[in-house]
């Protein structure tokens, strides 16, 4: 055959196959189309992709693979007219073992299988008449929706074959593109394992292994198919689990997203969840045993689990507590974590014992000196911790020592009523004791011989126990002063004084100005300390003070003369008519002036007075002393001009004058009296003028009132004093506008104005008193002149005393009728209305008083109101007046501020908690654009208005519940419109904690434990069921649960509920059920000298055994729960340390118990 021919044959088989194919690929979906046609050489899908990141094993899905016969496999053959035979007949065996498959209307067709046996069957279809026969073998499994299957066969070449394998519409493709002939689907074996992997979508899927002709003008073809499998390959992720404590209540770890997750313990379930997206789980669980096996457990939504598991480790166990100990304590006990070891030292020594169930412990101990320091080690797991406590005095109390002293004949004191006192004095190493008793009234007093000074007194107590207390120590007083010193004689030029006194004292040397300067004897008893030098005649007084503080009496030393000192001199005035000062007594004074000599004798006190003629100011005067013929120096001083100065003169003064002025010619200052008193000073200036304060006055307020000036000159002379009058000064009062209609004329008076007069035709009519806030209202209806426009009237107004002020004018005027006032709002900024005919502006009268004018347009108004405070609140009133072109005020209208409860400007804040929350917020009304926060007074931020809402942050700005805060609202306008106080509170937000302690079966009766402030109830929870609830008080709770409680398997939970009754919180109690005396050894007392040690022992206790001195000594024989021991060889002494140690049955130490031997 030439190339050409071969080529062509090729082609036909091409089509010919596509054509045989088209019945297996008919339902295949547009994306498989796809891929065929676009020459990919590898179309891989999702299952696939998954595969490789790890496999399940599964069994094969497939029956008979084996291929023991063709059982459990459907073969269907078909002809080159592409119609199928579903149900061909199949004979039997040949003698070479082929079964051959024949049908109606398959004229032509030949197909036969050839099943091994062995794991293989060979398929072969032949030709004939034209036909061209295709086989194949058809299996349909069951599947799961969302699962990877795995068809696994090796295709193997006997005889011009091409091949189909398929699951359902998914077709498989060669592993290596040379056996893809293009021949749509069919494949040409590669004589080595292939596969094809799907999902399934359905619940159940065909394979089909089909068979055709790869060359058409051959007669037959045969495809051998072995090693066929199909597994289950959909994969889950790797389940892990985080390590586990006995303290812990969350098993967390990670595996398939979005799967169910279930926790177990030995096959127990104890918490469930699910992992998120990212395959992350954190289920909530109750603690959990040591060394219990705990497994996660993940199930994914294709039914498909992975586990792990964790061993619980020990979590760190609590400190364990000692309970209090004191001297007289022959038992050790405490709480501890159940199960805990706990070993428990005094003194070096070590006790063993167990933490019940219950969670308590104890030990039998010697008795323990005070303040010593025991230590009680847990251990649980290969966990430790430490606990310490010092162990109190039980016995006496110690004794309460007074003061002992170097003058005492008696020790006394306080202590416990009864005891025995020993009290040991100690001198230089030597001591004697002395005993007494304290009294019924808890005081002693014990006959001593009078101990030295420096001593040591201590003191002890002891009961009728025998059991002694600490000791008290005093040490003895010195309370013996020294006496007075030997002091030397001490002249007015030494800078030396000393002498002699008792050794080792403080030396206090006062001088005569009150100084003191300080010393010391020496060791025997010497002094020599520094000193100024000090005048003839001078008193010193030297003092000694021991190391006890003790202070002798002083020896006082006089200053003698070395040489004669000058006198001194007081000031001289030229009021005096003696010359005094100070000199050495018995000396003679001579006081020299103008040339002449005037003498007098310094008396005995060192005082002296000479009598001279008044002297001039200015003049010079100089004083000597003469005695024994020693003249001292001369001192002189100049004569002072004591003479008082003038009376000041006083200006006029007004009685709204602050400042009294004058002049004071040859003062240094000047004094106000009022009523008598003096008030204050002030200086006088350099050229005689002065102003002293009046202003805090009220009676100069008073026109006719009187005051005094007086003038002190620097030597202190006062002059008489001169009265100053109040006077007024008054200016004209002023009139408001005055029309033909009114009855009063009004308007106010200056300061001071205590009436006005009315003055109509020049003619005084009557007066009328004036207001304290300065305004009149004086009467002139009977006035027939003052109804007349045009005409004019005077008032004047009068002071107190009746001065009188300028006349004021006023005229009468027409008038306008008032305007008519738009209702007005507490939040309005405007005052608008309308105008009578004539009016060109109206005028603002707040409180009766002219606030403004505004222009009057087409007979309406609008005139500000935003700055008068007043009209911020409803009820209050102001007025309006029409004003005509020249300037005339006519009527007034009143108008009342009305509440604003448009709903426009309505405001709204909430509460403020500093504690919790970041912003104010509330709702505003249409008209209320923006709000601003106002704290303490002071504006702090602005914020907008939108949709009737606003919230403005303030945490930084609201620091204190103190704090006033306010929010204002404002319109389109910038015009505030309403403001509303925010309540501040400052309260942290409530927490709903609770604790429940242990609770023992055996022998608890109460669930017990603690709870926050906001939890008022606890509830009992047992086995799922409401048990009861309690209150909380204190910070704790105590729920009665014996009859509800019966098993330490039970599920007991405490519910904390709030103040509503709801549920805020939920605890797991711990429930054990352990029987403390099981654990218990008691022996009984042993006296030396007998054989045995006998005793008892708790249910627990397995094992009894002997310890002399902390050594193992004996097995002791046990008889039901009695227990008999030989001792009389091991026991000699009663100082010896004797135990008896009781072991469970692992042989654990669970007691051990102190032997009291007599």
């Amino acid at each position: 055959m030439s190339k050409n021919q071969t080529m062509k044959k090729v082609a036909m088989a091409v089509v010919t196959a596509n054509v045989v194919a088209s019945s297996l690929i008919t339902a295949m979906p547009a994306k498989s189309l796809a891929a065929e046609n676009d020459g990919s050489s590898a179309v891989t899908n999702k299952a696939e992709k998954k595969l490789t990141t790890g496999l399940k094993a599964s069994t094969n899905l497939l029956q008979n693979t084996e291929f023991n016969g063709i059982s459990s496999w459907k073969p269907t053959i078909s002809g080159s007219n592409n119609i199928v035979n579903q149900n061909p007949t199949v004979l039997a065996p040949d003698s070479d073992g082929w079964i051959g498959l024949t049908g109606n209307g398959f004229v032509g067709t030949t197909a036969k299988v050839l099943p091994s046996g062995n794991g293989s069957v060979d398929m072969w279809v032949g030709s004939s008449a034209g036909q061209n026969t295709r086989m194949a073998l058809r299996q349909t499994i069951a599947t799961k929706p969302g699962h990877t299957y795995t068809l696994k066969y090796t295709p193997i070449h006997i005889d011009n074959g091409l091949y189909v394998a398929a699951a359902g519409e998914n077709y498989a493709e060669p592993s290596n593109p040379i056996y893809n002939p293009n021949f749509g689907h069919w494949i040409i074996p590669s004589n080595k394992e292939e596969s094809l992997t799907f999902t399934a979508s359905g619940t159940s899927e065909e394979i089909a292994f089909q068979v055709n002709f790869r060359e058409q003008s051959l007669s037959s073809a045969q495809i051998r198919f072995s090693n066929i499998s199909l597994t289950d390959t959909t994969s889950i992720a790797t389940t892990s689990l985080g390590s586990l404590s006995t303290a812990s209540t969350t098993a967390s770890g990670k595996g398939e997203p979005n799967s169910s997750v279930v926790i177990k313990n030995n096959g127990v379930q104890i918490g469930s969840g699910t992992t998120d997206a990212s395959g992350n789980y954190s289920i909530q669980i109750p603690k959990q045993a040591y060394g219990a096996t705990i497994t996660a457990t993940i199930t994914s939504s294709l039914e498909l689990t992975s586990s792990a598991s964790q061993t619980v480790s020990q979590a760190p166990i609590g400190t364990p507590y000692i309970d209090p100990l004191t001297t007289k304590s022959t038992t050790a006990s405490g709480v501890g974590d159940p199960g805990a070891s706990i070993v428990f030292k005094a003194n070096g020594i070590s006790y063993s014992t167990t933490v019940n169930a219950s969670g308590t412990w104890s030990v039998n101990i010697p008795r323990q000196n005070a303040y010593s320091l025991v230590e009680a080690t847990a251990t649980l797991n290969g966990a430790t911790a430490k606990a310490s406590k010092l162990v109190s005095n039980a016995g006496p109390s110690t004794p309460v020592l007074d003061n002992v002293t170097n003058r005492s004949t008696n020790v006394t004191g306080k202590g416990d009523r009864g005891n025995t006192i020993t009290i040991k004095v100690t001198t230089n190493g030597s001591n004697v004791s002395y005993i007494g008793t304290v009294d019924d009234f808890g005081t002693f007093s014990v006959k001593v011989d009078t101990p030295e000074a420096g001593a040591t007194v201590e003191a002890i107590a002891k009961d009728s126990d025998n059991d002694v207390s600490q000791k008290a120590t005093k040490t003895v007083l010195d309370v013996i002063a020294p006496d007075a010193p030997s002091v030397n004689a001490v002249k007015d030029t030494d800078t030396i004084i000393s002498g002699t006194g008792e050794a080792n004292c403080d030396v206090a040397v006062k001088l005569p100005s009150g100084g003191i300067v300080e010393g010391r004897t020496n060791s025997q008893g010497v002094f020599s300390i520094t000193i100024p030098k000090q005048a003839v005649g001078a008193n010193i007084e030297v003092s000694l003070t021991d190391a006890a503080g003790n202070k002798g009496a002083a020896t006082t030393v006089t200053v003698q003369a070395d040489t004669l000192a000058n006198p001194t001199v007081n000031r001289v005035s030229n009021q005096d008519t003696k010359v005094t000062g100070t000199g050495v007594a018995g000396a003679t004074v001579k006081v020299k002036a103008n040339n002449m000599t005037y003498t007098d004798i310094v008396k005995a006190d060192g005082s002296y007075e000479v009598t001279v003629p008044k002297l001039a100011a200015g003049t010079n005067v100089s004083v000597e002393q003469t005695k024994s013929g020693v003249t001292s120096g001369s001192v002189t001083t100049i004569v002072q001009d004591d003479a008082a100065p003038s009376a000041p003169s006083v200006n006029d003064y007004y009685t709204t004058d602050a400042y009294a002025k004058g002049t004071a010619t040859g003062a240094s200052k000047v004094t106000l009296y009022v009523n008598g008193k003096a008030v204050r000073t002030a200086a006088v200036n350099a050229n005689g003028s002065y102003s002293i304060y009046t202003g805090d006055q009220a009676s100069l307020a008073t026109a006719g009132a009187t005051f005094q000036i007086s003038a002190t000159n620097a030597a202190g002379m006062e002059s008489t004093k001169t009265t100053g009058t109040v006077k007024t000064k008054l200016t004209a009062p002023v009139i408001n506008k005055y029309v033909a209609t009114d009855a009063y004329a009004r308007g106010t008076a200056a300061a001071g104005s205590k009436q006005v007069v009315l003055y109509v035709d020049g003619k005084a009519v009557r007066t009328a008193a004036v207001n304290a806030d300065g305004t009149y209202a004086i009467y002139t209806g009977d006035q027939v002149a003052l109804t007349v426009v045009g005409n004019t009237f005077q008032i004047s107004s009068k002071d107190a005393v009746g001065n009188e002020s300028p006349k004021a004018t006023g005229t009468v005027v027409s008038v306008l009728a008032a305007p008519t006032i738009a209702t007005y709002y507490t939040t309005d900024v405007y005052a608008t209305g309308t105008t009578p005919a004539g009016a060109t502006k109206v005028a603002l009268y707040v409180d009766g008083k002219f606030v403004r004018y505004a222009t009057v347009t087409d007979g309406k108004f609008s005139i500000y109101t935003g700055d008068q405070a007043k009209l911020a609140t409803a009820g209050n009133e102001f007025q309006i007046a029409s004003v005509d072109a020249k300037g005339t005020i006519g009527n007034m209208a009143t108008a009342t501020v009305q509440a604003d409860n448009r709903a426009a400007y309505q405001l709204t804040a909430t509460g403020f908690n500093t504690a919790t929350d970041q912003n104010v917020s509330g709702t505003a009304g249409s008209s209320i654009t923006r709000v601003k926060i106002f704290v303490n007074g002071d504006v702090k931020r602005q914020t907008s208005v939108a949709d009737g809402a606003y919230a403005i942050y303030a945490k930084d700005v609201i620091t204190s519940a103190s704090d006033t805060v306010e929010i204002a609202g404002y319109d389109a306008q910038g015009f505030e419109r309403n403001r509303v106080t925010v309540p501040v509170t400052s309260v942290a937000p409530a927490t709903y904690n609770v604790t429940a302690d242990q609770y023992n079966v055996f022998s608890g009766e109460y669930v017990t434990g603690t709870a926050d402030a906001a939890v008022t109830r606890v509830k009992l929870v047992v086995n799922g069921v409401d048990a009861r609830t309690t209150t909380t008080a204190n910070g704790a709770y105590s729920i009665y649960a014996q009859d509800k409680i019966t098993s330490a398997s039970d599920n007991v939970q405490i519910v904390a509920l709030d103040k509503d009754n709801v549920a805020r919180k939920t605890i797991t109690v711990q429930v054990v059920n352990d029987n403390p005396a099981a654990k218990v050894i008691t022996p009984a007392d042993y006296t030396i000298g007998t054989d045995n040690i006998i005793g008892a022992f708790g249910s627990d206790i397995k094992k009894v055994q002997l310890f002399v001195d902390g050594t193992f000594a004996r097995q002791a024989a046990i008889s039901g729960n009695s227990f008999t021991v030989y001792a009389a060889d091991k026991v000699t002494s009663a100082s010896q340390k004797v135990e008896m140690v009781g072991f469970d049955a692992s042989g654990a130490e669970i007691s051990r118990q102190a032997v009291n031997v007599k």
